[in-house]
């Protein structure tokens, strides 16, 4: 559905939109798709008309998942790359007063990654810029297995009566004649 919005925000801007791959990550969903938002909010405002925003979904190594997130457009200098994450930078000078946001995006998207144990990388040049956001893999879900400690019978016999107390049911004990 976050593509989706993306799409339709893509096409008023005469901008296409193209998603290959899948993965699952392990995570906060709002806080994870305000990342990607950023990303690909970003990435539709520097496509020149026409262009298409490729995002790519992949296993990285180590089982993790890998999202890029690349557009044609003007590049960002070598510089600047460094520096893409910190809170209010801006590559343009000019663009301090405009309306194009408060310079906090890509600053918030590399907070939400690392919270995620997850790495943020920007690459640029040739006329295209990438982001790589790499999760780290899921976590296993194993259960711990079931540990049994040995107790004598007079200890066996409290814990059930202790259990049957607590329970909501009626037990009639009979005696053997």
């Amino acid at each position: 559905e976050l593509f989706e919005f993306y799409d339709a925000l893509a096409e008023d801007q005469g901008v296409r939109l193209q998603l290959q791959g899948s993965g699952t990550v392990d995570g906060e969903r709002l806080m994870i798709r305000r990342a990607i938002s950023n990303l690909l909010s970003n990435a539709i405002n520097h496509t020149p008309r026409g262009g298409c925003v490729d995002v790519r979904i992949e296993q990285a190594e180590g089982g993790g998942v890998r999202l890029a997130v690349k557009n044609p457009g003007e590049g960002i200098a070598a510089e600047h790359l460094p520096r893409l994450f910190d809170r209010f930078y801006r590559v343009d000078p000019s663009r301090q007063r405009s309306t194009d946001g408060a310079g906090l995006g890509l600053a918030i998207t590399k907070s939400i990654v690392a919270a995620h144990n997850a790495t943020v990388h920007a690459f640029s040049g040739d006329g295209l810029t990438r982001f790589e956001i790499v999760f780290p893999a899921p976590a296993e879900t194993e259960l711990p297995a079931p540990t049994f400690t040995l107790y004598s019978a007079a200890v066996r016999r409290f814990l059930v009566l202790l259990l049957l107390s607590v329970l909501p049911i009626q037990i009639s004990w009979a005696a053997a004649v």
